[in-house]
């Protein structure tokens, strides 16, 4: 992958993560800031996920409170950042969902 493409797809899936973030947030008890590649998203009770491209490795690099340290590798062909198996999407969605119950 080129590095102009990596910041393209990054700062879409980026952009796109904060918008759902945002409609999950009904009551809005999150605050999510996206400056430079940098997703801050700081919970209701100070704690803190940091997601980041990191050009280097081609990679998204999460650190969630809930689950600790994870990457995400673009899959061109689905169109997702995943660890493997799980999207980052669906990773950090499903745990602000169940931070939100």
């Amino acid at each position: 992958m080129q590095i102009s493409d990596f910041h393209k797809f990054a700062d879409k899936a980026l952009g796109d993560l904060v918008e759902k973030i945002e409609k999950i947030d009904v009551e809005g008890k999150w605050d999510a800031d996206l400056h430079d590649g940098i997703l801050s998203l700081t919970l209701e009770n100070g704690r803190q996920y940091i997601i980041n491209k990191h050009q280097a490795s081609l990679k998204i690099w999460v650190s969630s409170p809930v689950s600790g340290a994870a990457y995400f590798v673009c899959d061109e062909r689905q169109g997702a950042w995943l660890d493997g198996v799980v999207s980052l999407e669906d990773k950090i969605l499903g745990e602000l969902r169940e931070i939100a119950e």
